[in-house]
């Protein structure tokens, strides 16, 4: 298994713990042991995850994710997380990655994200929870169209 699936397994882990079920299983309509795969390359949401450093730094990010924000996986694992908002969007972001901190988890997250060609997109429907191997959050979310 790859790294990046290992993570998401780690990912999906975490999320069943608090929602009973795994990632995406509303919306995946095929066998079980396909979902990870799925939740990889083919959900039509975006899946991130960046650690717990002082300046968190993406270590897991999905097909949907790489689209919205316009990096290949290589450039994208590694970059950190603020880039992902500009800077005017920092203060709610911040608020937000503090309260799931606090709680272990957030959803109805909305806000606008900057692409790496500097465009923007609005992000909907967010989940966001805690991890806790590797530590860090992950982060749900759908990108408007």
């Amino acid at each position: 298994m790859s790294t990046a699936l290992q993570l998401l397994q780690q990912i999906d882990a975490a999320y069943q713990r608090l929602h009973g079920k795994g990632i995406g299983a509303d919306v995946f309509d095929g066998e079980e042991s396909g979902r990870l795969d799925w939740l990889h390359e083919q959900a039509p949401f975006a899946l991130l995850a960046h650690d717990a450093s002082a300046d968190p730094r993406f270590i897991y990010v999905n097909a949907a994710a790489r689209q919205a924000f316009g990096y290949g996986e290589e450039e994208f694992i590694g970059l950190p997380s603020r880039l992902s908002a500009d800077a005017d969007a920092q203060a709610d972001r911040d608020a937000i990655l503090a309260s799931v901190r606090e709680r272990g988890f957030a959803q109805g997250y909305a806000g606008t994200r900057i692409r790496k060609d500097g465009s923007h997109f609005r992000i909907e429907r967010g989940e966001l929870w805690q991890l806790d191997e590797p530590k860090g959050q992950a982060a749900l979310v759908w990108a408007a169209a």
